[in-house]
């Protein structure tokens, strides 16, 4: 089985790393199921994805490349590959991606929160989805 290797069925969905490396998608929703969402990112190295808060979802990030932080209040954590953060709903936070290399994670949000299989290239078109 090659890099790009994915499997989606109905009753689940396999991916490996490799693959959230090759995505270059600011964010693309690649599976979406009843009570949870896997969502790839790609933040560009010096970005960040912008301060948010989740009312009506948990959001847990899996870092696979790339080296940057999670700014949760006052707090800077750093994240390097393999690192992962779980942040509950009403909480404050922002990544960083601090590079050289951009920021490759995933983002696993309970219940979905994103449309089924959107995808947006960059930080700016999902800013422009959302105020849709």
């Amino acid at each position: 089985m090659g890099s790009d290797y994915i499997i989606k069925s109905m009753n689940y969905y396999h991916a490996n790393t490799s693959t959230v490396i090759q995505n270059t998608d600011f964010r693309h929703v690649v599976y979406t199921a009843k009570n949870i969402q896997v969502v790839f990112m790609s933040v560009l190295a010096g970005e960040e994805i912008g301060e948010e808060v989740h009312d009506e979802h948990d959001q847990t990030f899996v870092f696979v490349e790339g080296e940057g932080k999670v700014i949760i209040g006052t707090e800077k954590i750093p994240v390097h590959p393999g690192d992962l953060i779980v942040i509950p709903r009403g909480v404050y936070h922002n990544v960083k991606s601090i590079g050289p290399l951009d920021l490759k994670l995933y983002s696993f949000c309970s219940p979905p929160h994103h449309p089924r299989g959107a995808v947006h290239p960059t930080k700016e078109s999902a800013i422009g989805a959302q105020e849709h």
